[in-house]
């Protein structure tokens, strides 16, 4: 079985070390940030050494020099600044829901609404046949229970069921 060949200059790879040259950066010049979000398409490893698509990593220096710095974006501070944790953490959670979504565990707003209409709908139903044949109570018990759920509903879901309607299912 063969290794990979090391890519040439030519094709436009280089180590680190030379990108820093050619930069003109120090050996403890910052390249942590820029590696964190270099595509991997545009890497070669072989063994222990990396090899960097030089004019895409040049490209990611100047589109970050050219933005005005922003002390939210991990590109900004060193490699164990407070704001890459953040970063870090945030799309660590995002990876999470998207792995919870893309196994089925995780279903729209949306579509969670409009089931709780259509059920609270049906027992609405239940209530007022309940009502016909056993009296007012057993009506208001329903509606006590539904209003109790809905209640509940909202303070687990705050910022999801205000859709201009008055308070309560029914």
């Amino acid at each position: 079985m063969s290794s990979p060949e090391k890519p040439t200059h030519e094709e436009g790879y280089f180590t680190i070390l030379e990108i820093r040259q050619f930069l003109g950066w120090s050996s403890k010049s910052a390249p942590a940030n820029y590696l964190q979000v270099f595509p991997e398409n545009k890497k070669i490893t072989i063994g222990r050494t990396a090899y960097y698509h030089g004019p895409t990593f040049i490209a990611l220096v100047i589109d970050r020099k050219s933005k005005p710095s922003d002390p939210d974006d991990p590109m900004y501070g060193d490699a164990d600044s407070p704001n890459l944790e953040r970063w870090r953490a945030a799309k660590a959670e995002r990876e999470e829901i998207a792995l919870a979504r893309d196994k089925g565990n995780v279903a729209p707003v949306d579509a969670v609404v409009q089931i709780y209409s259509i059920v609270a709908s049906s027992i609405r139903h239940a209530a007022e046949n309940a009502q016909r044949e056993c009296g007012t109570r057993a009506f208001e018990i329903f509606i006590e229970g539904l209003n109790e759920a809905d209640k509940r509903i909202k303070e687990a879901f705050p910022s999801h069921h205000d859709n201009g309607q008055a308070d309560g299912i029914l």
